[in-house]
C-alpha cells in the first residue's frame, strides 16, 4: 500500500508539472485559444446556415417564418430531418431518432468535438514525452521516480489538459448560439453540452494513449509530432477500410478490426443512453490504456 500511495503521488506531482509547463511555455493558452476559436468559428458558421436552411425550408415546407432559431425546433421533428438523419446515420433509424433527441447546437457541439479532437490530441501531445526525453530533463524527473510513475502523470497532465479545452469550448459554442440565435432553448442546449464534454474527452483519451505511445517510441519530437499524425491516419483508414469489407462468413474478422479502433465506437458514444455510451467509454479507456502500456513497453527498455 505505501508503495503504490508513492506512485500516486509521484503520478500526481509529474501532472502537476506538466500543466505548469504547458501554461509556462504558452503551449496551454495557444492550445485553448485555437480550439475555441475554432469552436467559435464553427458555431457562428452552422447558425449562419441555420438562417439559410430556414429560409428555403419554410416556405417550401409551409410553417411560419420568424426569428433564428424560431423555426429550427418544427424542422428538427419533421420527417424531413428525420429522413436526413437516417440517410446520415447509415440507414440506422434507431440512432437516427436517438440523435434527434438532442438540440441542433448540441448535437453539432458533438460532431466538432468528437470529431476535431483527436486533432488537439494528436498535434498538441504527439511530441510531449518526445520532447522531455530529446531535452534531457526526463532523467531529473526519472531520478526521483519510477518510470510508469512518470508516463501516467505525463498522460494524467494532458488528459485535464484536453478536458479544460474541451469545457471551455462547449461553453463558447453555447455562447455563440446564445448571441446569434433569436429563439433559442439556452437550458437544454447547455445540458447537452455539458453532456458530450466527458464523452469527448474519454474519445480523446483513446487517441492521447495512442501518440504517447508514439511518443515514448521517439528519441525526436518532431518525427514524434510526424508519427502521431500518422498513427491518426492510418487508424482512421483502417477503420473504414474494415468496416467497407466487413460482412458475413470470414469477413467478420474485419469486425474485430474495428472493434479495437476508437472510431468504431463513435456513436454509440454519442447516443443519449448509458446501456450503449457507457460500455463505449470503458472500452475506450480500456484502448487508451491498452497502447498507453504498448509504448511503455518500449520506454523501459530504453536508454535514456
Amino acid at each position: 500500500m505505501a508503495g503504490g500511495q508513492h506512485i500516486l503521488r509521484d503520478m500526481l506531482i509529474v501532472a502537476g508539472q506538466e500543466l505548469a509547463e504547458s501554461i509556462r511555455t504558452r503551449r496551454a493558452v495557444l492550445l485553448l485559444i485555437l480550439f475555441c476559436g475554432g469552436t467559435v468559428v464553427g458555431t457562428w458558421a452552422f447558425t449562419s446556415f441555420l438562417r439559410t436552411v430556414e429560409s428555403q425550408l419554410v416556405a417550401a415546407l409551409g410553417l411560419d417564418a420568424g426569428a433564428t432559431g424560431g423555426a429550427t425546433a418544427v424542422l428538427w421533428k419533421s420527417p424531413f430531418f428525420r429522413h436526413v438523419m437516417i440517410n446520415m446515420a447509415g440507414h440506422n433509424t434507431a440512432l437516427a431518432e436517438a440523435l434527434l433527441q438532442f438540440t441542433p447546437l448540441g448535437l453539432f457541439f458533438a460532431w466538432l468535438a468528437m470529431s476535431f479532437g483527436p486533432w488537439l490530441v494528436t498535434l498538441s501531445s504527439s511530441g510531449r514525452m518526445a520532447e522531455d526525453i530529446w531535452s534531457g530533463s526526463a532523467r531529473f524527473v526519472l531520478c526521483r521516480t519510477t518510470r510508469l510513475a512518470w508516463m501516467c502523470g505525463m498522460f494524467l497532465g494532458q488528459a485535464a489538459l484536453l478536458l479544460v479545452a474541451l469545457l471551455l469550448s462547449g461553453l463558447a459554442a453555447w455562447l455563440t448560439g446564445l448571441a446569434r440565435m433569436e429563439v433559442f432553448s439556452s437550458a437544454a442546449t447547455l445540458r447537452d453540452v455539458l453532456l458530450f464534454v466527458p464523452k469527448a474527452w474519454v474519445y480523446g483519451l483513446a487517441f492521447l494513449g495512442l501518440v504517447s505511445a508514439v511518443s515514448m517510441c521517439c528519441r525526436s519530437p518532431g518525427v514524434a509530432n510526424a508519427l502521431g499524425v500518422a498513427a491518426l491516419l492510418a487508424v482512421t483508414a483502417v477503420y473504414f477500410i474494415a468496416r467497407h469489407y466487413a460482412g458475413a462468413g470470414w469477413r467478420r474478422v474485419f469486425d474485430g478490426v474495428q472493434l479495437v479502433l476508437p472510431n468504431y465506437h463513435y456513436f454509440d458514444l454519442m447516443r443519449p443512453d448509458w446501456n450503449h455510451a457507457l460500455p463505449a467509454a470503458m472500452f475506450l479507456l480500456a484502448l487508451g490504456l491498452v497502447y498507453l502500456l504498448l509504448g511503455y513497453a518500449r520506454l523501459v527498455r530504453r536508454d535514456l
